[in-house]
């Protein structure tokens, strides 16, 4: 679990993982900002559109600063969109299925479902390391040649 909790962090140290980080946080202090107003509801797609909108109303900032073209700059804002959307999905299931006294059940049900899939994703390259999926291209034989 910690080589992959490492492995991680070393991608997350990139310029694209930093923006990734960047855009998330404006749209989680976006959505946390939002649930401190009464007109709206914390429901239906509202949370959505104000996680969105701080995505990308950060990304120009970003891209200026980071000097990326405009197609560069939209695997950080898709990766940080499929994001922002699991952990509202996670929130809506937890806001239906648990009361305000399990908080302590909510956490640990975010947890696990946010570890999970990493380490699905971890046993599958373990699994795989030591099998040969194109040994003729990632192994080739190695020539022979006569010296007579």
């Amino acid at each position: 679990m910690s080589f992959v909790i490492s492995e991680m962090i070393s991608k997350l140290c990139y310029d694209v993982g930093f923006l990734v980080i960047v855009m998330t946080l404006a749209s989680m202090v976006c959505l946390l900002l939002s649930t401190f107003q009464k007109k709206f509801a914390f429901s239906g797609a509202f949370p959505f559109v104000c996680s969105l909108g701080a995505i990308c109303l950060t990304s120009p900032w970003l891209r200026y600063f980071y000097e990326l073209d405009p197609i560069e700059i939209l695997y950080p804002i898709g990766l940080s969109t499929l994001i922002c959307t699991f952990i509202l999905l996670e929130l809506y299931h937890t806001m239906e299925t648990v009361t305000a006294d399990d908080y302590i059940l909510a956490n640990v049900n975010f947890f696990i479902d946010a570890v999970y899939p990493i380490r699905f994703i971890h046993h599958v390259c373990e699994l795989t390391d030591n099998m040969n999926f194109f040994p003729d291209i990632l192994y080739p034989p190695t020539r022979r040649t006569s010296t007579s």
